[in-house]
């Protein structure tokens, strides 16, 4: 038992070193098109077009142009040209910088680049030009200034990079964020804007070892039909990853559910880590009651949604009809909205997936500090162990501690940060655990969809524990292998052959842990919230992948985060190992009633309307052996939609697990996160 135990502690370890979560969905790379239905990245803004086109013309050899000893004086002509076309585009001179562009650049560029150059030359003017088209077809004012958007197919409109806030740097370092400040001219969508400074995942969550993104990350992402219909229902995105990884850019291709939704997505980015969720009697000597709360990530979501409400008029998005929605550490910071009064009235119905934080106290968010306070102090060396920092930080006063955290770079501070965020019970941001809120009715009340998915933990188990042996001398770790996601390929006989314990433990490993989530994340809310109003609807996503080429429906099955595409309408699975032509039938008609649902519920409140050709999606009741969670199921050539009557309870399921035998009993109670 002990020797597991230790492996179980290095997996840990690995996840806490990487910054990773247990609750991280998404892919920290910038290749956002993973997720997509094909090729449907759009046409850069003509600002980024145009200094591809700069680009270009500077690298020519001197034989490229007609007279070789005029090469300098005619790139540098060339590229005044190009800056006079942005001077026009960024004052809204549309029509003028595409005649310039069409006629005088074109022409002067003919005169001087020999004609086997010209081809590339213009495809890129020609793109130019039509990005300008969709600049002008896109340009809205709002609060702040114009802002420009983009063309994303198939038929969407897309607004790339909005600033809600001022970036929180310097001063503004944990603190309540601040109105951004307005800019003249026109604002492009760029893909250059970082996501909130985080530890680095790879698709498969395992850590690389590298932090990336940026301080500067309060911006958003509007995208909407392409059509002249207002007043669209308003679906407002928080993407999930422990609020320690992940970013908005993952969830770049909204387009699909934008149009089968119907409505304006509208997806935001917001501060994660130490960044996000930092409490400390330090960091409280000044500033206003949100200041020195440390829920600067919860205070971002609220910010951007105060933006919804005064901007999203502009995009055709009706301010009286928001749905607030998120997965996983998103799915959590929904809950923290509904819990918490500065966030009334912003939002209309809330969607939660698989919510996997829970609030902590002010006592825990100080300790949680403290730590990270002893781990800067060893890594910069005033320190030799953690032992001596704790005794070192204890005779620092405030002032110290609050100078010596503002000297920390963002990365320094990223690195000694745990495996998760969770939102603190402040008393003014946050006034209570969702579970206690939801108990007693003092929350925000509005329609909700709640559910998880009956294999949580299978995508965790071999990152928890990766060196756990197996017996046939692999690791868990190997299971990747299996999976063919780490450049590697075994077969699950090889790692856990069918007549060893292997595969039976794993079952457990997976099986009450998720249970658990279920019954304490779902069910137990539900069960308090229905007792305060009768909207309550309630999932359990059982899709397994079965007719995958590997096999997933065992080693993956219906596990974290894999619900994603069903609800946004991607053709490929978080990790594009599970969608195959076999299962393609019964998967898309099982993703078509999803969003059928879905999109009811984001206009409506209601998911059956409009729905009478799928099953009814009952109503959660308090009433035992009546409806409880809606099943979303599928074999390969059907979905598979019922209701199901059993409430998952956590003492029952605890009972389950105090009879196994002993050594399996202690391995599950560690791994159970809440």
């Amino acid at each position: 038992m002990k020797k597991f135990l230790s492996y179980f502690v290095v997996g840990v370890l690995i996840l806490t070193l990487a910054g990773g979560s247990a609750f991280s969905a998404e892919s920290n790379s910038s290749n956002a098109s993973k997720y997509s239905h094909g090729n449907y990245f759009p046409i850069a803004s003509p600002l980024d077009v145009i200094k591809e086109l700069r680009d270009q013309i500077a690298k020519l050899p001197d034989n490229a142009f007609i007279d070789v000893k005029k090469t300098k004086h005619s790139k540098s002509h060339l590229d005044k040209k190009l800056e006079d076309i942005i001077k026009k585009l960024k004052d809204g001179n549309y029509e003028s910088a595409r005649k310039y562009l069409s006629e005088n650049f074109k022409k002067d560029m003919e005169k001087s680049i020999v004609l086997q150059e010209h081809a590339l030359l213009l495809a890129k003017i020609d793109t130019i030009l039509v990005s300008i088209e969709h600049a002008c077809e896109t340009t809205v004012k709002i609060s702040s200034g114009k802002v420009a958007g983009l063309s994303l197919e198939p038929d969407c409109w897309t607004w790339v990079g909005i600033p809600y806030a001022k970036p929180p740097v310097g001063k503004l370092r944990w603190k309540a964020p601040r109105e951004p400040k307005p800019w003249k001219g026109i604002r492009f969508s760029t893909f250059d804007l970082s996501r909130s400074i985080q530890n680095e995942q790879t698709l498969y969550w395992s850590p690389t070892g590298q932090v990336i993104g940026s301080e500067d990350c309060l911006y958003l992402n509007v995208c909407r039909p392409k059509t002249k219909e207002k007043n669209l229902p308003v679906y407002f995105w928080i993407h999930g990853g422990g609020n320690v990884t992940g970013g908005a850019e993952d969830f770049f291709f909204a387009q699909f559910l934008a149009q089968k939704y119907n409505v304006v997505v509208v997806v935001v980015e917001y501060r994660l880590g130490a960044m996000g969720w930092l409490t400390h009697p330090a960091l409280t000597s000044n500033g206003t009651v949100e200041d020195k709360s440390g829920n600067f990530g919860t205070l971002d979501i609220i910010k951007a949604l105060k933006w919804v409400q005064g901007n999203i008029r502009q995009f055709g998005g009706n301010p009286k009809n928001v749905t607030v929605a998120g997965q996983s550490a998103g799915g959590t910071n929904v809950l923290s909205l509904m819990v918490s009064p500065l966030a009334k009235d912003l939002f209309h119905k809330a969607v939660v997936e698989s919510s996997g934080l829970v609030n902590i106290s002010v006592e825990k968010g100080v300790e949680k500090t403290n730590n990270i306070i002893d781990k800067l102090l060893v890594a910069d060396n005033t320190c030799a162990d953690l032992e001596s920092a704790a005794a070192h930080r204890k005779i620092m006063t405030n002032k110290e501690i609050e100078a010596y955290l503002r000297s920390k770079s963002a990365v320094e501070i990223t690195k000694a940060y745990p495996t998760s965020a969770e939102p603190i019970i402040d008393g003014n941001v946050i006034t209570d655990t969702v579970a206690s809120a939801f108990e007693s009715g003092n929350y925000n009340k509005v329609p909700i969809i709640i559910g998880s998915n009956e294999d949580e933990y299978k995508p965790f188990l071999p990152l928890m524990i990766a060196d756990f042996p197996t017996y046939t001398g692999h690791k868990w770790s190997d299971i990747q292998s299996v999976l063919g996601v780490n450049g590697k390929s075994m077969t699950l006989e090889e790692v856990m052959p069918a007549d060893s314990q292997d595969r039976q433990f794993f079952e457990l490993l997976a099986k009450y842990p998720s249970m658990n989530w279920k019954a304490t994340m779902v069910d137990s809310l539900a069960g308090s919230l229905k007792k305060h109003q009768d909207d309550v609807y309630c999932y359990y996503f059982k899709w397994k992948g079965k007719g995958a080429k590997v096999p997933f429906d065992f080693l993956v099955g219906a596990g974290h985060s894999f619900e994603l595409p069903f609800f946004f309408g991607w053709d490929k699975d978080l990790w594009n190992i599970s969608y195959t032509e076999e299962n393609e039938k019964g998967r898309i008609a099982l993703q078509d009633a999803i969003m059928s649902y879905v999109s009811s519920f984001a206009s409506t409140g209601n998911p059956n309307k409009g729905n009478s050709s799928l099953p009814n999606w009952e109503k959660w009741s308090n009433i035992p052996n009546e409806p409880k969670s809606i099943i979303f199921d599928a074999d390969l050539n059907e979905s598979k939609i019922s209701m199901m009557n059993e409430e998952f309870k956590k003492e029952d399921i605890m009972m389950e697990v105090n009879n196994l035998t002993e050594w399996q009993k202690n391995v599950i109670f560690n791994i159970i996160w809440f």
